[in-house]
């Protein structure tokens, strides 16, 4: 066996998933293989590699419908889906390969709004079933287009974009960290007050 070339890769971030939706029947082979496999895929190639540090991209998801702000890491998960049941799967998995030396850190991220968010499920090959998540209101209304929210009364538990992304830096670039998994999150707001910054900012917006 010819040993792999090795790359000077010293650090990696795994986003290669498919994002939310539900599954059609007779998809749950073809979606596991893409969402776990391809997530053991990586962890295998970084501890052949030598890779110091991979930061996984889980979810707070795996917590299932028990997901208030008093939530912390410690907290048990009930994942009721496919994606959640597979995020909740990856993050066992690097508990495995933290074992075997290579260091794995996973981020249970809230649904993230920003720029960009309208188009993310755009390479789902038919896997899932393609919604757009009113997260991407704000991209909407900005097109002109009609943007469908959830009731006033529905607590939202999502981050921005860019609070994403440097949480994402963080977990790149920090020392050895105390913990595997860490919550990435905002403060949960009635999705009122989601709607009404929308229309402050854009009044004739359709929602």
């Amino acid at each position: 066996i010819v040993a792999p070339h090795r790359l000077d890769v010293q650090r990696v971030v795994h986003l290669a998933y498919l994002a939310g939706g539900e599954i059609a029947p007779g998809q749950a082979v073809p979606y596991v293989r893409v969402q776990c496999l391809g997530t053991a895929n990586v962890f295998e190639a970084a501890r052949i590699q030598g890779v110091e540090r991979v930061v996984n991209a889980s979810s707070v998801a795996v917590y299932g419908k028990a997901r208030d702000g008093s939530l912390d890491e410690t907290a048990a998960i009930y994942p009721d889906r496919p994606y959640a049941s597979c995020k909740a799967w990856g993050e066992q998995l690097s508990e495995t390969f933290n074992g075997w030396g290579t260091e794995i850190v996973s981020l249970r991220v809230a649904s993230s709004m920003g720029h960009g968010r309208l188009d993310r499920a755009g390479l789902a090959h038919g896997l899932i079933e393609q919604r757009v998540n009113y997260m991407a209101a704000p991209e909407l209304v900005a097109l002109g287009r009609p943007a469908l929210m959830p009731p006033d009364d529905q607590v939202c538990d999502f981050i921005h974009a860019r609070d994403t992304a440097e949480g994402f830096w963080c977990a790149l670039t920090a020392g050895r960290p105390r913990h595997h998994i860490y919550n990435l999150r905002s403060e949960q707001v009635p999705a009122r007050e989601i709607t009404a910054a929308i229309r402050a900012a854009v009044p004739e917006a359709d929602m």
